[in-house]
């Protein structure tokens, strides 16, 4: 199932590239690929200022390995791109097995995956590490469900390396890492709790470890702790200051940086990189000081988005693009939504608590996402999720006649 779903998901995606043409839109990540290929680092210059710590790394240097290796063409980061994504289907279809679903079930989640427009325009038409982020989301979540109730402690080190590299890709899926061991605690059995305790510790620790060398190297670069990038205070400011709209957007179009005070673009444009972070820290912290209601609602108002459409949607995407992942997406909620519900009235305990797995990974991501600003992008990482929603009620849907209820989460009858 799982190679079928990866040369379904493969042949859609070349079929698109077929459509859409090699000429991928590019991003910081390609000027930091190309300075590392010159030998200056890890730089791409923001706000007329060199950045040496800009953005989880991961993707800007497998840029570069791919470029050294085969010049300087997008064919092969594409091809990394098509795979990557592709994996994701079978990730998600295992996901789909390891919280109770039988094999049919599975295989819907792992088809909705298939055919995500976002997933698959981004696989084939942006120069961008979405792809690595969805990868890394599904198998943190997969490796994680694979730790109960107690495995081997070279599981517990694979589950953090895939962490630790997620994080690399993605740094608020870091905020993943307590709920993660708070649910691996919850599970272990009363006589395996101590060795469990050992097993959570070295899942932290190899993903600490993972992630420690660039932590270690903004360090020494900067002469300053950032745990993986410098623009953590810019973002939250994007999306918290006195015109923010909650995206990267204004209502006119332009970026919301555009739209500040003269004296303050002005300030930032005259610092270096550190002075901008403590500007835009300042900027925000004084925001939600004196704000804070406005701050509370604007909040509220990007976690309503996270899973909705933020108002600049319409001016990221063509109208048509946006029209057909629309239907989509309605689609896919609404059947998610109601699948959760059937899929939590039907499942058994075991069934509920993997179930509540994927409702923490979707509640780390999208409220640590609201903290800052959202864009439609920011919940695809996520999104291929809610198909396992979706084929979880589905298989429950059966017992809502009252019949069956009680049966578990994969759909096969009760026992008597």
């Amino acid at each position: 199932m799982t190679w079928g779903l990866f040369a379904a998901a493969v042949a859609a995606r070349l079929a698109a590239l077929a459509i859409l043409g090699l000429t991928p839109d590019r991003y910081e990540y390609e000027s930091q690929a190309l300075s590392l290929l010159a030998g200056h680092g890890y730089v791409h210059v923001r706000f007329g200022t060199p950045h040496l710590a800009l953005g989880p790394p991961l993707y800007g240097f497998l840029c570069a390995g791919l470029y050294r290796v085969f010049g300087h063409t997008p064919v092969p980061v594409i091809m990394i791109q098509i795979t990557a994504s592709s994996l994701i289907p079978g990730v998600v279809a295992r996901i789909a097995r390891e919280v109770g679903l039988s094999r049919r079930p599975a295989l819907v989640a792992g088809l909705l995956a298939i055919v995500h427009p976002g997933l698959v325009v981004y696989a084939v038409h942006k120069l961008h590490p979405l792809s690595l982020d969805a990868l890394f989301l599904a198998l943190t979540v997969l490796a994680v469900l694979r730790l109960a109730p107690v495995p081997a402690p070279a599981a517990y080190a694979r589950a953090g390396l895939v962490l630790g590299l997620a994080t690399l890709t993605r740094a608020t899926v870091a905020t993943f890492a307590l709920p993660g061991a708070l649910w691996l605690a919850w599970l272990a059995p009363a006589p395996r709790r101590r060795r469990a305790a050992a097993g959570i510790a070295l899942f932290l620790g190899v993903a600490a470890l993972v992630v420690l060398p660039w932590t270690v190297r903004n360090y020494l670069v900067l002469g300053r702790f950032v745990f993986v990038t410098t623009d953590t205070a810019e973002l939250f400011w994007r999306g918290n200051n006195p015109i923010a709209t909650g995206s990267a957007l204004l209502p006119d179009g332009r970026a919301v940086f555009l739209g500040a005070p003269e004296a303050f673009r002005r300030e930032i444009l005259a610092r270096d990189e550190l002075g901008q972070v403590d500007l835009f820290r300042q900027a925000a912290r004084e925001f939600v000081r004196e704000h804070p209601r406005e701050f509370v609602g604007l909040v509220i108002r990007k976690w309503v988005s996270f899973w909705w459409f933020p108002a600049s949607a319409g001016l990221r995407y063509p109208g048509a693009w946006l029209r057909v992942y629309r239907a989509f997406y309605v689609a896919l909620l609404a059947g998610a939504v109601l699948g959760a519900v059937a899929a939590w009235r039907h499942a058994d305990a075991g069934g509920r608590r993997r179930l509540t797995l994927l409702l923490a990974m979707l509640a780390c991501i999208s409220v640590a996402q609201s903290l800052f600003y959202v864009d439609v992008r920011h919940r695809w990482g996520v999104e291929p999720l809610l198909g396992i929603f979706l084929a979880a009620g589905a298989s429950a849907w059966p017992a809502l006649s009252g019949a069956g209820r009680g049966r578990p989460l994969d759909g096969s009858a009760s026992p008597a």
